[in-house]
């Protein structure tokens, strides 16, 4: 008897605490979502003097969810001439980027701020601030090589293997940086930029009519994001080849035996 009152306790308890937690119990509100911090290094120091392609580094923090995104801007105020220039927020994941400060004055303050974003959008609402100063710096100086000025060049309608436009050739230089692309046009079009010096400019380019004076322009732009102000460029005159004249030509190649052996005696 006294089993069977042990036995149906126990049950009675176990139907109790399966009902307490079986039961939809109302819950706490969710706590609202906190704005990230943001930091960024101290290198380099506030009030430094610099060049204006420079690499800047920060991090975030978040105690309710984590870092999705970075926001970044910097207005620069220059020193000589006294205007400033505020330039817009841009989204990055990154944590460090290389950045090149505009830098048209002799010296130029530049402030820039920094904002972690949080997976929920929230935006720090004290974003981190440097504080420094770039030198100005100098755009880069193109040249055209070749075809001369008043040039007079034979052109066709259409590429072929054997010809595949006119060639351009041209170089450059920088005083206080690098390059790190050309740029040319013809005829007052839109610049097409590139890695290389030399580029074959296809018949489709030039404006109508093909015969003709065309002008070339070459430019460049630097590792500051500074383009030639000036430039180079050449006036040139594509004729059409008539074919007037009727030439043979006969092919007596031997290709069996091409290339000739050279032998000294």
């Amino acid at each position: 008897m006294k089993r069977f009152i042990a036995v149906a306790g126990v049950l009675s308890v176990g139907l109790v605490l399966l009902f307490f937690f079986s039961c939809e119990k109302p819950t706490s509100p969710s706590h609202p979502n906190t704005a990230p911090n943001t930091t960024i290094a101290n290198i380099p120091k506030d009030g430094d003097t610099l060049f204006a392609l420079l690499t800047l580094h920060w991090d975030g923090e978040d105690n309710d969810g984590y870092i999705a995104s970075y926001q970044y801007r910097y207005v620069t105020y220059h020193v000589g001439v006294g205007d400033s220039i505020v330039h817009d927020w841009k989204s990055t994941t990154e944590t460090s980027l290389t950045i090149a400060f505009e830098s048209s004055d002799l010296l130029n303050a530049q402030v820039f701020h920094v904002r972690a974003v949080d997976n929920d959008g929230a935006v720090d609402p004290t974003p981190a601030e440097k504080r420094f100063y770039t030198v100005q710096a100098i755009p880069p100086r193109t040249e055209l090589v070749s075809p001369r000025d008043n040039a007079e060049l034979f052109v066709i309608e259409q590429i072929t293997d054997w010809w595949e436009g006119i060639e351009l050739t041209y170089t450059g230089r920088d005083e206080d940086g690098e390059l790190v692309e050309f740029g040319w046009s013809v005829d007052g079009s839109a610049i097409t930029w590139t890695t290389d010096t030399t580029v074959a400019i296809p018949p489709s380019a030039f404006s109508p009519p093909l015969a003709g004076a065309h002008v070339l322009k070459v430019t460049s732009r630097d590792n500051t994001n500074l383009i030639d102000p000036i430039g180079d460029s050449v006036t040139i005159r594509l004729v059409r080849p008539t074919f007037a004249n009727r030439i043979l030509i006969i092919d007596e190649t031997q290709e069996q035996n091409f290339p000739y052996e050279l032998r000294l005696y």
